[in-house]
């Protein structure tokens, strides 16, 4: 999630959260929560699965 959000923007893919919201509407990715290992004052953190 964090690369789709903030890596790929960076590099001027400005679609990059339509394109997981794309794919999540269409069944294609299932996103879910984990242990945030980075911090950044958040417990927890999205991560994505292929379905």
């Amino acid at each position: 999630m964090r690369f789709l959000r903030y890596h790929l923007t960076e590099l001027g893919h400005s679609q990059a959260e339509d394109l997981l919201n794309k794919l999540q509407r269409k069944n294609k990715i299932e996103v879910y929560y984990v242990e945030n290992p980075y911090g950044y004052g958040f417990n927890q953190t999205a991560a994505l699965k292929s379905k």
